[in-house]
């Protein structure tokens, strides 16, 4: 069944730390999840660190649809929800919506930080085809195949989508105005990043990570170990455990 994720992209100010639920922080971090999964039509949320730079974070919402997010972002309670998360942030988050098999994703994710999932993201002039669209999601099934031959990767750990609105690029070089793009979100399990990195020094990933690079616009990789947000009080992993 093929439901909305929303994925943001956010940075902690320096010295920020969520995981202790007892601290301010923490207990704003909490609280947006409580206050998320609460809602009719939420089903489920994780985050994690990115493992390249630990002062940012990806967070993961999955809903029953993307109306069920909008009602809610339409709620008196979202904006002071938002301002409170804002302020422990460095910058404003970067947030869209994908559509994505569920089943798939939740083998993508690293529930137990038994392995860490690489998430690449490309971007595209909003001009693109579905033609075009349809041809890349062909390629990235060719390096998918390409990363199953890898000792370390995680059968069955792929998910992928196209972004349902356009966004700002967020590879826009300091100084020049950013311009709305398509994005393309790939989610891949590795038992660690090594094993993703050794199948980077293959001869197959070589080859079919060229047409990918060479039909977008820009891409950006990350490795998050993602852990599921829990309602406060629900059995189960604490966040950032």
């Amino acid at each position: 069944m093929s439901e909305t994720t929303e994925i943001a992209f956010v940075s902690f100010q320096p010295g920020v730390s969520v995981e202790d639920v007892s601290s301010p922080a923490g207990r704003i971090w909490q609280d947006m999840f409580n206050n998320t999964l609460d809602i009719q039509g939420s089903r489920s949320a994780y985050w994690g660190r990115v493992v390249e730079n630990p002062s940012a974070a990806i967070l993961l919402v999955n809903w029953d649809s993307l109306s069920s997010h909008t009602s809610f972002q339409n709620t008196p309670e979202y904006a002071p929800q938002i301002r409170a998360v804002t302020s422990l942030l460095s910058s404003s988050p970067l947030l869209y919506h994908i559509t994505l098999d569920q089943k798939a994703l939740s083998r993508a994710l690293s529930k137990t930080n038994s392995f860490v999932t690489e998430i690449a993201t490309w971007y595209f002039p909003p001009t693109i085809t579905e033609t075009q669209q349809s041809e890349f999601e062909k390629h990235v099934a060719d390096l998918c195949v390409e990363a199953a031959k890898i000792d370390g990767f995680v059968p069955g750990g792929t998910a992928s989508g196209w972004g349902l609105e356009e966004i700002k690029n967020p590879k826009t070089p300091e100084g020049e105005e950013a311009q709305d793009v398509k994005s393309y979100t790939l989610f891949c399990a590795w038992e660690n990043v090594d094993a993703h990195m050794r199948f980077r020094d293959t001869e197959g990933f070589k080859r079919t990570i060229a047409p990918l690079r060479e039909k977008s616009a820009a891409v950006e990789m990350r490795h998050v170990a993602f852990g599921e947000a829990l309602r406060q009080g629900a059995e189960g992993r604490p966040l950032g455990s």
